[in-house]
């Protein structure tokens, strides 16, 4: 899923759920283009994202993209 993808896709879970919601993301546009890291580049995406939320939660914004 492509950063555009992953922000349309918590846009629809903020509007479906009717409840507040605060999302962090990471993205990579094609598998093949971010090499075959496997389980640790799953990882590493997941503590990109956590710490997006963080920084979410932080700025007082609804969702916050990854950067390095």
């Amino acid at each position: 899923m492509n950063r555009a993808g992953a922000r349309q896709l918590a846009k629809r879970l903020r509007d479906s759920v009717g409840v507040e919601l605060r999302a962090g993301y990471d993205a990579v546009g094609s598998r093949r283009a971010a090499g075959e890291g496997g389980a640790l580049e799953a990882r590493s995406l997941l503590a990109r994202a956590a710490r997006a939320l963080e920084m979410a939660k932080l700025e007082g914004k609804w969702v916050k993209e990854a950067r390095e």
